[in-house]
């Protein structure tokens, strides 16, 4: 019998040695002669896998932003009550993660994610999953009674997420320890829920009076 002829994963290939070259030279300064290189296959078999450069950013954005959704979803699921605690653990751990990925690797794809509008539309699955933990536990601080909001807890999460656009990259200030960027994040959190606790007593005052 012949030797038993090695599968390869083409796509791992790709996407490893892709995410190595973005983040020693940027995505911008990579050629698909250099990741077909770095990956040890021709330039045309990453043609077989993907039809473009930005599809194969794709690709590995999106690997990225599926483990940052598993972290998100973990910390929800452990909810238990004090949701507005959780949604505010969650979110600093969301930002944490993605602060120490561009801290790590200045030519970080994040900051491309941010900036490229044709991109984020490419992850709008990932945007509306995110918005949708958010709303749940939204939802469950409202039957806990720990805020009084609308109905629309979609609405209010893509609110909040919005609030915090301002300590995601491009970081103005790349050399910003994340103890800073963390604590404003906190800052805007405690601004947020302050005013829908807010609007919550309001609400109980015109109940009774």
């Amino acid at each position: 019998m012949g030797r038993k002829k090695q599968v390869i994963n083409r796509p791992v290939l790709i996407l490893e040695a892709a995410t190595a070259l973005f983040r020693q030279y940027g995505y911008e300064k990579t050629t698909l002669d250099e990741i077909a290189e770095t990956a040890g296959i021709s330039k045309g078999s990453i043609y077989l896998e993907f039809e473009s450069k930005e599809d194969i950013l794709f690709a590995v954005v999106s690997k990225a932003k599926a483990e940052q959704l598993a972290e998100m979803q973990a910390i929800a699921e452990s909810a238990y009550k004090d949701y507005v605690q959780t949604i505010q653990k969650m979110l600093m751990a969301h930002l944490a993660t993605i602060y120490e990925s561009v801290n790590k690797h200045h030519r970080n794809t994040e900051g491309l994610v941010m900036a490229s509008f044709h991109l984020r539309g490419r992850l709008k699955d990932f945007f509306e999953a995110r918005e949708a933990i958010l709303a749940e536990l939204l939802e469950k601080a409202v039957l806990n009674q720990e805020i009084t909001a609308s109905q629309n807890y979609t609405h209010l999460a893509q609110l909040i997420l919005r609030c915090l656009r301002g300590v995601l990259p491009p970081y103005y200030e790349l050399n910003a320890p994340i103890e800073e960027i963390l604590e404003e994040a906190r800052q805007i959190l405690t601004m947020v829920f302050e005013g829908l606790r807010y609007h919550s007593m309001k609400q109980v005052a015109k109940t009774n009076g």
